[in-house]
């Protein structure tokens, strides 16, 4: 079961900070208040909202500036804000709210049923990245708990690496990471490797298993068998 969407209102109007609140529970969101730009900061790092509605003109500190620290803190990134603006704006005004890292802004006076679209609309996104951050979750670790070697190669640099691929190399991570699958190649095999890559990027059809010398980083030198896939992302 979905946990309920937490909707954090901003706003230092006290009529309407409780009007829009009204509104969100009788859709059936949970609201918290918060009348200030430090108090709605404080909430966010505490509660982990998945949606602030914050208010741009605030007593201490702007709703953009508080809309950058939300974005710019990698635990609150992911919180979808919207700003909600009363003054007339121009697009410029709008286009500097979405450079702040808002997702969205809304311009009062706006009817009930267009304002719960809005945030409807906002709900479906959040939990759309909710679901691809569970399933990348989950793949990760699958991968990470393979007892086979997994490289994952994007534009010839490793992505990433399972902690099977580092026993077999003998690389620790931070160096596979830095090079490219060619680092741990035996340098006579490199060319089938080269060869059947840029083969495989054009479309040709080419055996997906490749076997090939590895050196690890101690020297050793290792037949591998490698089967390679394309991800479609």
């Amino acid at each position: 079961m979905e946990d309920p969407i937490r909707i954090l209102v901003v706003d230092d109007d006290p009529d309407l900070l409780a009007a829009t609140c009204r509104v969100l529970q009788s859709a059936g969101y949970e609201t918290r208040e918060a009348r200030t730009g430090a108090e709605a900061l404080e909430q966010v790092k505490a509660g982990r909202p998945h949606l602030v509605l914050l208010d741009v003109v605030l007593p201490d500190v702007n709703g953009l500036e508080v809309c950058e620290r939300i974005k710019r803190n990698p635990d609150t990134a992911t919180v979808h804000v919207i700003l909600i603006t009363s003054f007339r704006q121009t697009e410029a005004n709008q286009s500097e709210g979405l450079e702040s890292g808002a997702d969205d802004y809304i311009i009062r006076p706006i009817d009930t049923r267009t304002f719960l679209a809005r945030v409807a609309s906002a709900v479906r996104i959040i939990r759309t990245g909710e679901a691809l951050r569970d399933s990348e979750t989950k793949h990760r670790l699958i991968l990470e708990n393979a007892q086979e070697a997994i490289f994952v190669v994007q534009d010839a640099k490793l992505t990433f690496v399972n902690p099977a691929a580092v026993a077999m190399t003998g690389y620790p991570e931070e160096l596979l990471m830095a090079g490219s699958v060619l680092t741990f190649v035996h340098p006579d095999d490199r060319p089938l490797i080269i060869d059947r890559h840029y083969k495989r990027l054009r479309g040709d059809v080419v055996p997906s298993v490749y076997v090939f010398r590895i050196v690890t980083r101690d020297g050793t030198v290792k037949w591998v068998s490698m089967n390679a896939a394309r991800i479609l992302w």
